[in-house]
């Protein structure tokens, strides 16, 4: 397995957590990581302490390169592990990639040697929309399967 970029912490506002890293290519990605109790049913306590990820590079053209799949992969569960909650991430379809992002994280964690790390996802349909939600939390987590019958997002 090929190994991930350096990781270095960008900025923390409102407990929102966000780290970048550089290509050897020269682009850079940024990958945030936001409190997304909102998302989840007022009632449910293990919810709280749960969080977004979401990540971008600064360059218009993207050079395939297996090693920002492995940093981001790590950076998640290294914030997974770290605050002992899970991460949802949310792809939409505002630019009809909500499919391909959804075939992109269950590849990753297909492929991912972690076997300490449980990922589900499902597809919520709307009459015009489609929205994809992710959750990505230890294996032992014993409210794995309560997640997404606390999400509030519909």
């Amino acid at each position: 397995m090929l190994e991930h970029y350096p990781v270095f912490p960008s900025q923390e506002i409102s407990g929102s957590h966000q780290y970048f890293f550089d290509t050897t290519h020269g682009h850079r990605y940024f990958v945030r990581f936001t409190p997304a109790h909102y998302l989840f049913q007022i009632d449910c306590a293990p919810c709280k302490n749960t969080f977004e990820v979401s990540f971008h590079h600064e360059e218009k053209i993207q050079i395939p390169d297996q090693r920002v799949k492995y940093t981001i992969i790590h950076l998640i569960l290294k914030f997974i592990s770290e605050h002992q909650g899970p991460i949802v991430y949310v792809c939409d379809n505002l630019d009809k990639k909500e499919r391909g992002r959804r075939r992109l994280f269950n590849r990753w964690f297909q492929e991912s040697p972690s076997n300490e790390f449980r990922h589900n996802s499902t597809a919520i349909e709307f009459e015009d929309y489609t929205q994809i939600v992710g959750i990505i939390t230890f294996e032992w987590d014993l409210n794995a399967d309560d997640y997404f019958n606390s999400l509030e997002i519909f």
